[in-house]
């Protein structure tokens, strides 16, 4: 069975054990410390021999370089 939700990176909350955690391009979204927490977050509920798949920007490359709405630091590994 496979089970997604979709809502803000900085609302979501870990709810029940996962086989799998997939974050695709969401991370350069929010600050480095959302990020940072939500990696974080992810560990407990993580079944174990579950994986995480995770998708990020990096901060090469002419991308990052755009300016964020609020002139938030945003994060780029």
């Amino acid at each position: 069975e496979v089970a997604t939700q979709q809502q803000k990176l900085e609302d979501f909350a870990f709810s029940t054990t996962y086989d799998m955690v997939v974050c695709t391009f969401a991370l350069h979204t929010v600050s480095p410390e959302a990020a940072l927490g939500f990696i974080e977050d992810a560990k407990n509920p993580t079944a174990a021999g579950g994986i995480h798949v995770i998708t990020v920007i990096t901060n090469q490359g002419d991308f990052c370089q755009c300016t964020h709405e609020h002139g938030e630091q945003l994060f780029y590994p």
